[in-house]
């Protein structure tokens, strides 16, 4: 778990490190998503894992919800600009040293949860594909604002 605390600390690091300001509305790569989208998106995604963390730390095996990410990207929060310094990228901050915090205590990286998607799942394999997502968006973001 040490793996999964560095990584989500540092992320916590790297995002606020972005130089965004004036680049929020630029595209990551054509025809997608703009730098807000994206930032937003890591955001709502990093919150619903933490979700299911909580729910498989407090319930035995439960089923944990999907969620359709281009439907959430579609509504207007979803873009919004002047939200990202404020509240965005702190929000996420907060979520990813949340998660490490977690992932620090003794014993429960084993606990389980059921995805309808993707079937069992450990707390551990939440955090990790919650990690993994989140860099890679990171790395499109860093490869844009180049």
């Amino acid at each position: 778990m040490d793996d999964l605390v560095s990584r989500f600390t540092k992320f916590a690091k790297e995002i606020s490190e972005l130089q965004i300001k004036g680049k929020e509305s630029q595209a990551i790569k054509e025809g997608g998503w703009t730098v807000a989208q994206v930032i937003h998106h890591i955001a709502d995604a990093t919150l619903m894992y933490l979700s299911r963390v909580m729910l498989v730390l407090s319930n035995d095996n439960p089923t944990l919800v999907p969620f359709d990410q281009d439907r959430l990207a579609g509504y207007g929060f979803s873009s919004d600009v002047p939200s990202i310094a404020t509240i965005e990228i702190p929000f996420l901050q907060s979520l990813c040293n949340k998660f490490a915090m977690i992932l620090q205590t003794h014993g429960i990286q084993e606990k389980k949860g059921y995805h309808p998607e993707i079937g069992e799942v450990t707390l551990r394999e939440l955090a990790s594909r919650c990690i993994e997502h989140n860099e890679h968006h990171l790395l499109q973001l860093k490869t844009a604002l180049q």
